[in-house]
């Protein structure tokens, strides 16, 4: 965790646990606030990224489809 001090502008990389891929832009962060914590609340309100206990990017398809449908059985 890196906690800051003081208000600021923080340079955070976030990476995909599923194929690497890195965003790394500079962020706002409040004193007392966990400057990956605001990273990861960005990439995920404004870029597509699934954050939560891993950190998805959205050309990462890592969940499961939702249960098919009774028409798409019918269609096996």
């Amino acid at each position: 965790m890196a906690i800051q001090e003081e208000t600021g502008p923080v340079l955070v990389t976030v990476y995909c646990d599923s194929c690497g891929n890195e965003e790394t832009h500079d962020y706002l962060v409040p004193a007392g606030m966990d400057s990956i914590a605001v990273a990861r609340r960005v990439l995920a309100e404004n870029h597509g990224w699934v954050t939560g206990v891993r950190d998805y990017c959205p050309d990462c398809d890592t969940y499961p489809a939702a249960a098919p449908t009774e028409s798409a059985l019918s269609e096996l």
